[in-house]
């Protein structure tokens, strides 16, 4: 499939105003089929994945769109309601067109390290998730000149004879077929803002906000229509990247004829189906996935966000549980003793019983990470209260970067707001876990270090009840 840039109006104006010459003003009383007059769903998706290095910079990305909307047949000023014209270009505009907007970019430093400079290889990291309605968000055209031909030579005025047997000889020649287009998001693009943070390489690694327009995208089709039943398909292609996308702009077509060959954006080979166009190193750098389903019945897509606070209430659930278990307890307090190779012997199976409790779809263990930590100063069994100032950490690709610092009264020194903002947008449930790693602080200054298995499982389970009980007031708030 050869790509074409799609763009407005689908026929050139020289065509329809030979359309109409053809036509005169006998159009005759056929009605506008039901196939083409019933509003039509479209549902169509976009990822786009870059991995791109230059010099000392590797760029890494992903943008993850989906628009679904349900057309409406538009006619236009002046433009005819019944007749072969009618049928043989059947036009439709938006009636609703809601879009879902994620976007996460990279900038990682690859160079040698100096002494004396920031350590910190990542330099920027940008994170957004939206949800828009974009009511001008795209149009889709329904063609079929081929088949409206014989109707056409019925109604034709005498002054298009002479003209009229080379276009109609072009127009049997073209297959019947749809283009649609979608594109945006203009409006949320006036309102928001992608956020994150920005790295200097100073001594002191600084912080600082950072802000971005929210990059536009546009999908453009070009495809046969089938004799019935929705448009169905999707396509995958890689190219070679000469930088970081700015605007997301790519067109299929499987339609064949004379079109104009476009490269997707960020790349430089012609992408047509069947093909992944590479470097001349075989390095495939930006990815593209477009995947489309347009018809009468076609539903929009699954609202999974409250099925995963479910599934996020479950774990936190199977963990207390765990903790909570006192045989568990006992045989590594019996096995390992009650100090600190106890405590993280029995930390190891912890995790390990909670992630065997959440196999994937190959049946391996959930993998455990965390974003957050709290670090304390003193992590001995002789830590006692007022002997630790925690501070509280976010990872970062692998590197943590201090979000809050206390003193040794539990008192907060410090708090990032660059930091906090960033994690806020890329983190479902920011707050609860922050109320998490705050009641750690409050026991490590209050209490001390964990002494003992018991005292170990109790310091976790006040954390996790404090995020449980966040979780499950959001859930019920916006699931119910």
């Amino acid at each position: 499939m050869k790509t074409m840039r799609i763009r407005g109006k689908w026929l050139k104006k020289s065509v329809l105003a030979a359309l109409c010459v053809l036509l005169g003003l006998g159009t005759g009383n056929r009605t506008v089929s039901a196939e083409t007059a019933t509003p039509i769903n479209v549902l169509v998706e976009m990822k786009v994945q870059w991995d791109i290095t230059k010099k000392d910079m590797r760029y890494e990305g992903l943008l993850n769109v989906s628009a679904f909307g349900t057309m409406e047949r538009t006619y236009g000023k002046g433009k005819q309601r019944e007749g072969p014209a009618a049928d043989a270009v059947a036009m439709f505009l938006p009636q609703s067109m809601a879009m879902r907007y994620s976007y996460v970019e990279k900038e990682t430093y690859v160079g040698p390290l100096h002494p004396g400079r920031c350590t910190a290889r990542l330099r920027k990291s940008v994170v957004g998730r939206f949800s828009s309605e974009e009511t001008e968000g795209g149009s889709l055209a329904i063609h079929r000149m081929s088949s409206a031909t014989e109707a056409i030579v019925k109604n034709i005025s005498p002054k298009g004879k002479e003209f009229a047997s080379q276009l109609l000889q072009f127009y049997q020649r073209e297959p019947d077929s749809l283009s649609l287009s979608v594109k945006g998001p203009a409006k949320l693009r006036i309102s928001n803002k992608l956020t994150g943070i920005r790295i200097r390489a100073g001594k002191t690694c600084e912080v600082e906000r950072y802000e971005k327009a929210v990059p536009l995208f546009a999908v453009g089709l070009r495809l046969t229509l089938p004799e019935s039943g929705s448009v169905l398909g999707s396509h995958e292609w890689s190219t070679e990247g000469k930088g970081v996308p700015s605007y997301f702009d790519v067109s299929l077509s499987d339609t064949g004829g004379q079109m104009q060959e476009k490269p997707a954006a960020g790349g430089t080979g012609k992408v047509t189906f069947g093909q992944s166009p590479r470097s001349e190193e075989g390095a495939a750098t930006a990815t593209y996935t477009v995947s489309w389903n347009i018809g009468e019945n076609v539903k929009g897509p699954v609202d999974d966000d409250c099925e995963k606070l479910r599934d996020k209430i479950r774990w936190i659930e199977k963990v207390i549980e765990t903790y909570e278990d006192e045989a568990l307890r006992e045989w590594f307090r019996l096995n390992f003793g009650d100090g600190l190779k106890g405590m993280e012997e029995y930390q190891k199976q912890v995790e390990r019983e909670v992630s065997e409790a959440f196999p994937d779809t190959k049946g391996n263990p959930a993998a455990i990470h965390s974003e957050f930590q709290t670090a304390p100063n003193c992590t001995t069994n002789e830590c006692g209260a007022g002997e630790n100032a925690p501070v509280i950490g976010g990872i970062i690709d692998g590197e943590s970067f201090n979000i809050m610092a206390f003193d040794s009264e539990g008192n907060l020194v410090s708090q990032d707001e660059a930091l906090m903002n960033y994690f806020r947008g890329k983190t479902d449930g920011f707050d609860g876990i922050m109320d998490h790693e705050k009641q750690h602080v409050a026991d490590l200054t209050s209490m001390g270090y964990p002494k003992s298995i018991d005292e170990w499982a109790e310091f976790e389970l006040r954390g996790f009840r404090k995020e449980l009980a966040e979780r499950k007031s959001k859930f019920e708030r916006d699931c119910r």
